[in-house]
């Protein structure tokens, strides 16, 4: 379905239980962890064609203990793959869930910036025109965006040092 406009309300009883609902998930898996950004690029990934590698390497290191490294862990690496199982399991329907809540929050974020910007450009043309108050109106508006610019342009001059 193509995207058309969003009108929607959302009570505040929602989304306390959404937010509860997250928490309440938090709260059953106090293991989760967060790496920054260099841990993800260390770390080697496991991919399908690398879950089966390392499912066939368990097996095979089952069937051999004699070629396992004595720091290897067996038993460990079995809970490991099944706990990789069973997050992939759940992970993969939040991530859908979380790239449609960030896809909405950006469309309705349009929506209402969109609108924003027609008023603005609206009351900057009723100002040349003369229209009583459309001048105070333009300059509020118009400040946000002098703001905008400056921290941008003060951005800029950061990462270019």
């Amino acid at each position: 379905m193509p995207y058309a406009n969003i009108s929607h309300e959302l009570d505040q009883e929602v989304v306390d239980q959404v937010l509860a609902t997250t928490a309440a998930i938090e709260k059953l898996l106090p293991f989760l962890i967060g790496l920054n950004k260099d841990e993800r690029k260390a770390l080697p990934k496991m991919t399908g064609k690398t879950r089966f590698f390392t499912s066939d390497a368990l097996q095979a290191a089952g069937q051999n203990p004699e070629l396992c490294p004595r720091y290897m862990d067996l038993e460990e690496m079995e809970r490991d793959l099944a706990l990789f199982d069973a997050l992939s399991r759940i992970s993969q329907p939040l991530r859908m869930l979380s790239r449609k809540l960030e896809d909405t929050t950006m469309a309705v974020g349009s929506e209402a910036f969109t609108a924003a910007l027609a008023f603005y450009n609206t009351a900057k043309r009723a100002a040349k025109d003369g229209v009583p108050g459309a001048e105070e109106v333009a300059s509020a508006l118009k400040v946000r965006f002098e703001q905008a610019k400056a921290k941008d342009d003060s951005t800029e001059k950061t990462a270019g040092k």
